[in-house]
């Protein structure tokens, strides 16, 4: 026998439905126990890692290894984005991010830390013909101490396009406060455009000593690259470009590479 309900009734009945389609499509944070109980004889998935645990000093996570330091959570967190490696001078912990002018930050402690005065007051004069529009807003620095004065690799770009490049800024000294502080740009190290098969940002700088130095780079599109530099001048020694990284897929594309050495 056919039975008819009320209107209401029904669009009660098919509310109840969807809430029920929906609530077994809600996604699950990675890590997190599953919510409800699993199909027959399915056996549930394993996390892929614990979230970052804090205690007593040491920070430990789990993906088939742990790690452990000796620092304490900062006690004024700041506001920072791609800092670059942290550089100590005497006393004190120096960092570079990005932000308007380049930003730089100092601690005595790694756990407050103070802004200081931006690397750059005004762009280079030849920001604005290689990235029309630039405002001054510069990317994802890294930062090293060779031949006597400091390095500064730095990126400008357009946002999610190839028009981009890594140039290099030198310094005698992090510390703004003295005479000689003064961040001299040096031009342009690498350059991509809309034709390149890679962007040129997010540098990272490899030293070997006595040996050569080299800069890897790069973000989505086929990946992270690899260029040696002059350890004398901080430039590009010659124009090609090796491949350390490609991307599988656009939306796991590859960026912020950084490369720490190994005995």
């Amino acid at each position: 026998m056919n039975r008819r309900y009320p209107t209401y009734v029904r669009i009660a009945i098919v509310w109840i439905s969807a809430l029920g389609m929906i609530g077994g499509m809600v996604p699950q944070r990675l890590g997190a126990q599953p919510v409800g109980r699993p199909l027959r004889g399915a056996t549930a998935p394993k996390p892929l890692y614990r979230d970052p645990v804090f205690s007593d000093g040491k920070i430990t996570c789990d993906r088939n290894e742990s790690i452990a330091v000796n620092l304490s959570p900062p006690r004024r967190q700041p506001q920072i984005h791609d800092p670059s490696t942290i550089l100590k001078r005497d006393d004190k912990y120096y960092c570079l991010a990005t932000g308007n002018g380049v930003q730089a930050m100092v601690s005595e402690d790694l756990q407050n830390w103070h802004l200081l005065p931006p690397v750059f007051e005004s762009p280079p004069t030849w920001v604005h013909d290689v990235v029309p529009g630039h405002r001054g807003h510069f990317w994802a620095p890294d930062v090293i101490q060779t031949h006597g004065q400091y390095r500064l690799y730095y990126s400008v770009s357009a946002f999610g396009k190839r028009t981009s490049a890594i140039a290099l800024a030198t310094s005698p000294t992090l510390e703004p406060q003295l005479a000689e502080s003064h961040w001299s740009d040096q031009g342009i190290v690498v350059q991509t455009n809309e034709e390149s098969d890679h962007n040129a940002i997010d540098p990272a700088i490899v030293t070997t000593g006595d040996g050569p130095m080299w800069m890897v780079y790069g973000s989505f599109w086929t990946g992270i690259k690899l260029i040696q530099l002059d350890p004398t001048t901080g430039k590009r020694i010659a124009d090609g470009v090796s491949r350390c990284d490609c991307r599988i897929k656009r939306s796991h594309g590859k960026r912020g590479s950084t490369v720490v050495g190994s005995d």
